[in-house]
C-alpha cells in the first residue's frame, strides 16, 4: 500500500461506510470513496477471500499507508476516529466513547433487522414504537444531569471535542428522522443535538454535495433503498 490518500471501498450507499466518511469530511482530510458495483461483487468477494485480506469477504474495506488493509466496520470506525483525533483525550474518555457507541450500535442493529425483514410491513408500526422507546431511554441516559462527561453536552457527548460517539449517534438519528419523523419529535434533546451537528460547516457541505451517497440501503431493503426515503429530512 503506497497511496497516501486513504480509501474506503463500499457500495454506493451510506450503510456501514458512512461513519468513517463523515469523520473524514468533518476533519477536512482527504480520502477517496471507491464504489463497488453490485454486479461485480461476487467476483470481488471471491478475490478478497482468496487473497486472505478478509475473513468473510465483505465490505467496507479501508486502506491507508499506515495500517494497510483494514476490514470490519467497527474496527474501521475506531481506527479512523483515532487517526483523526475523534477518540477522546485520555483512557477514561476512550472508555466512555466506547460505551456510548455500543449503546447506539445495539439500537441501530435492532432497527436494521426490521428493515431487512420479509415481514417489514407487518412489523413496522411495532418496530417504530420500540425504536422510539429505546431512543427515549438513550436520551435520558446521555443527557442526565448526573452525567458530567462532557464540557458542552449540547455539542459533545464526551470531553471537549467531537468523538466517534457523536458521529455514531448522528448517523442513527439521521436514519430515525426518516424512518419515523413524527415520533422523532418526542426526542427533543436528541433532535436538538442532531440539528446542531448538521450545522458544522464541513458536514453541512458534505450533506449538500454529490460526495454523499443518495441511498442508505440497497434497493432490496424494505426501507432506505431509494433516494426519496433516504434524503427525506436531510439538511
Amino acid at each position: 500500500m503506497t497511496n497516501d490518500v486513504p480509501t474506503i471501498r463500499y457500495f454506493s450507499l451510506r450503510g456501514r461506510a458512512e461513519i468513517p466518511r463523515m469523520m473524514f469530511e468533518v476533519a477536512g482530510e482527504k480520502y477517496e470513496s471507491i464504489y463497488q458495483k453490485g454486479e461485480e461483487w461476487p467476483q470481488e468477494k471471491a478475490r478478497l477471500l482468496e487473497s486472505c485480506t478478509h475473513s468473510q469477504g465483505a465490505l467496507p474495506v479501508y486502506q491507508d499507508a499506515q495500517v494497510g488493509t483494514l476490514t470490519q466496520s467497527k474496527a474501521i470506525n475506531r481506527y479512523v476516529a483515532k487517526k483523526l483525533g475523534f477518540y477522546g483525550n485520555n483512557l477514561a474518555e476512550e472508555a466512555r466513547i466506547d460505551e456510548y457507541v455500543e449503546c447506539v450500535v445495539e439500537i441501530w442493529e435492532s432497527l436494521f433487522m426490521c428493515i431487512y425483514s420479509p415481514q417489514f410491513e407487518e412489523q413496522k408500526d411495532a418496530a417504530k414504537d420500540e425504536h422510539i422507546k429505546k431512543l427515549k431511554n438513550l436520551e435520558n441516559f446521555l443527557f442526565s444531569d448526573k452525567k458530567k462527561f462532557s464540557s458542552n453536552p449540547e455539542k459533545f457527548l464526551v470531553g471537549d471535542k467531537l468523538s466517534l460517539a457523536d458521529f455514531s449517534l448522528v448517523f442513527l438519528l439521521d436514519i430515525t428522522v426518516k424512518f419515523c419523523p413524527e415520533e422523532m419529535k418526542q426526542l427533543k434533546k436528541l433532535e436538538a443535538f442532531r440539528r446542531q451537528f448538521h450545522q458544522i460547516p464541513n458536514f453541512k457541505a458534505y450533506c449538500a454535495s454529490d460526495r454523499r451517497p443518495k441511498t442508505l440501503n440497497p434497493s432490496f431493503a424494505k426501507f432506505g433503498g431509494t433516494a426519496e426515503e433516504t434524503q427525506q429530512g436531510d439538511e
